[in-house]
């Protein structure tokens, strides 16, 4: 099944390409920062920009990249659940009304996972070598990668996954 959904965003990327199409992906992050930027590989000019809401905020030329760097990592949601918990104990004589509802909510959050896929793009600047992270949204990154290796013809280094606790 994986490996079906694989070929099929490979085809519809290639097809993309061969229309000659601008392709934009709007979910994107970059790594630290909440604001959402668009990723966008322009077809005409052979290169990746990013903007947001005022503008350009980094243009790349494609042949300036060195390297495209894909790495994940996952970690349980004990913090998010026990900040809920602490919340109810604050509640004062609320506690016992509000108690059941916390844990229907809080339990579960322990035992769910969070994933974080985070792109690397180094390129040469003018100046010096320089390196921008994303952080890609769990319904895009593997669209992500499927356009950069259609578009730039470069093979992106899959890091290890790391785990937190």
């Amino acid at each position: 099944m994986k490996r079906w959904i694989a070929v099929t965003l490979i085809a519809a990327m290639t097809a993309a390409v061969a229309s000659g199409q601008d392709v934009v992906f709007r979910k994107s992050r970059i790594f630290g920062k909440r604001a959402r930027v668009d990723l966008v590989f322009l077809d005409q000019d052979k290169a990746l920009e990013v903007r947001n809401k005022s503008g350009v905020v980094e243009h790349i030329p494609l042949d300036k990249v060195d390297e495209f760097s894909y790495g994940h990592s996952k970690r349980r949601r004990w913090s998010e659940a026990l900040q809920v918990f602490s919340l109810n104990a604050n509640s004062g004589l609320l506690i016992f009304l509000t108690l059941p509802i916390t844990v229907l909510i809080a339990v579960p959050m322990m035992f769910t996972k969070e994933t974080k896929h985070r792109l690397t793009v180094d390129f040469s600047d003018a100046e010096a070598p320089r390196k921008l992270v994303f952080q890609l949204d769990k319904s895009e990154y593997g669209k992500v990668l499927a356009t950069i290796k259609t578009r730039t013809d470069k093979t992106v280094v899959m890091l290890p996954e790391t785990k937190k606790r």
